[in-house]
C-alpha cells in the first residue's frame, strides 16, 4: 500500500439493480456503504432466488455491521449464521425449498480489505490501466477450462454454461465452500462487483473502457449499466466502490435489487 493511515480510507461507493428488458422480477439483491459492498443473484431454475438473495443481502449487512472485528474468521462466521436463518426459512416455507443465491463482496476493517466469493457474480479490481477478475466462477465450464476441456470461446454455447458447482442455498457446507481472502488495497483502486447479467453480456474491452474512465462510482455504474441493459436478457446488479482518503463523512448503507424491498432491516438503519 502507500504511505497513507489505512484508517483513513473507506470506500466511496455507489450501486444499482435493475430487471433488464427480459426478466418479469428481479432475483438480484445488493448492498453499499463506506466500509462494504456485496451482491447476490438468486440461482436461476430454482424457486424463490429472489428470496434467497435478498435474505442473504439484509442478513450479512446486519451481521457484519454488528461486528466488533471484521476478518475471515468472523466473516465465515456471519456468512455460516446467514446460511443457517435461509435454511430455516426454506424448512418454515415449502415454497422457498431449493432456493439459492450467489454472493460476492468487500469488506473493509479500517486496516484490510476482505473479499468474500461463492458462485458466479464477480469481483474486478482496477488498478492503473488494468482491469483484474480477482474471483473464481464456481461454475462446471470454469472447471472445463481449468482442465483443458474446453476453451473461453466455447463457453458462450455450452450447454452447462449456467451450472453452478458452489451457492448459498442453506445447505451446511455452503459457507465453509465460500472463498474469503485478505487482498491488496490501496487509494486509487476502483473495484466493480457485478451479477453475470453484465459480465456474460459485456465483453472485457467494455467493461475496462468504463471502469478507467475518471469518473464518481455513480457515472460509472451509469455507463456500465446502460451498456449491460441494450444487450442482457437477465437481471443486472452493479456496484462501483473507489478507495479512497478523502470522505468527510462515512456512508450510510443502501440495499438495492430484491432486498430493498425487506422491511425487517431498512436501508436507512444500517451503518457502515
Amino acid at each position: 500500500m502507500n504511505q497513507v493511515d489505512p484508517k483513513a480510507l473507506q470506500l466511496h461507493t455507489f450501486g444499482r439493480s435493475e430487471i433488464g428488458p427480459v426478466r418479469r422480477d428481479n432475483q438480484d439483491s445488493g448492498f453499499f456503504s463506506s466500509k462494504s459492498a456485496f451482491i447476490a443473484d438468486g440461482v436461476g431454475g430454482c424457486s424463490a432466488g429472489d428470496v434467497a438473495s435478498s435474505t442473504i443481502c439484509s442478513l450479512m449487512a446486519e451481521y457484519t455491521n454488528a461486528l466488533e472485528k471484521i476478518n475471515m474468521r468472523t466473516l465465515r462466521a456471519a456468512l455460516t449464521k446467514a446460511n443457517r436463518e435461509l435454511s430455516e426459512i426454506a424448512f418454515k416455507n415449502p415454497d422457498y425449498r431449493g432456493m439459492a443465491t450467489t454472493f460476492s463482496g468487500l469488506f473493509y476493517n479500517g486496516t484490510a480489505l476482505f473479499a468474500v466469493h461463492i458462485g458466479d457474480s464477480r469481483i474486478y479490481r482496477l488498478r492503473g490501466e488494468r482491469l483484474e477478475q480477482i474471483t473464481r466462477d464456481d461454475t462446471w465450464v470454469q472447471m472445463l477450462i481449468e482442465q483443458g476441456m474446453l476453451t473461453e470461446e466455447e463457453i458462450a454455447t455450452h450447454p452447462m454454461r449456467n451450472m453452478l458447482l458452489h451457492s448459498i442455498s442453506g445447505a451446511p457446507q455452503d459457507a465453509s465452500l465460500a472463498a474469503i481472502a485478505p487482498i491488496s488495497c490501496k487509494v486509487g483502486d476502483r473495484w466493480l462487483i457485478a451479477t453475470d447479467g453484465l459480465s456474460s453480456y459485456l465483453t472485457y474491452s467494455e467493461i475496462l473502457n468504463a471502469v478507467r474512465a475518471k469518473n464518481a462510482p455513480q457515472d460509472c455504474v451509469d455507463e456500465l449499466m446502460d451498456k449491460a441493459l441494450s444487450k442482457t436478457r437477465d437481471n443486472v446488479t452493479v456496484i462501483v466502490a473507489d478507495v479512497e482518503d478523502n470522505i468527510d463523512s462515512p456512508q450510510n448503507g443502501t440495499l438495492i435489487g430484491s432486498a430493498a424491498n425487506q422491511v425487517t432491516w431498512p436501508a436507512w438503519e444500517i451503518r457502515a
